[in-house]
């Protein structure tokens, strides 16, 4: 997907010099560690280890983007979006799947879920990294931030 958009901001940061705001929501322990260890100082981030607490996160803090996971305990990751898109405060809020749902058919399914991009677990992290990065850069080009 091309843009005609051309960033002045450094990666991982809006127009304005902010680090963007990314929350990850995995539910196993390890792997939130590992994410959050990974983007550390280049977003500022939050984390959450079930769909409930992600959703409450994501209504209080307002995100720039979302990281996941889609088999989560309690609110699954399609009903975390579902809610997310139905949410006129909340709904220009892209969000990435993140997911061991890899079999043919997973990825249209879930891109039709209405998420802006897929990632199958298991990921190599600069592809997550360079998949939020794209996502961040099209809500930007589109007007779609949340922060002024």
């Amino acid at each position: 997907m091309e843009s005609s958009f051309e960033s002045t901001a450094e990666p991982g940061s809006d127009t304005a010099g902010h680090l963007h705001r990314v929350l990850i929501v995995e539910d196993h322990p390890d792997n939130r560690k590992l994410l959050m260890d990974y983007f550390e100082g280049e977003f500022e981030l939050r984390d959450a280890g079930d769909g409930t607490e992600g959703l409450r996160i994501i209504r209080e803090w307002r995100p720039d983007a979302v990281l996941l996971d889609i088999s989560l305990p309690g609110l699954d990751g399609f009903e975390v979006a579902r809610q997310v898109q139905e949410d006129p405060a909340t709904c220009h809020i892209p969000v990435i799947a993140m997911t061991a749902h890899a079999m043919e058919g997973d990825r249209g399914k879930i891109l039709r879920k209405g998420f802006a991009a897929y990632v199958a677990k298991p990921f190599r992290l600069e592809v997550l990294r360079q998949t939020l990065h794209s996502v961040l850069e099209a809500a930007v080009s589109h007007g779609k931030g949340n922060r002024t």
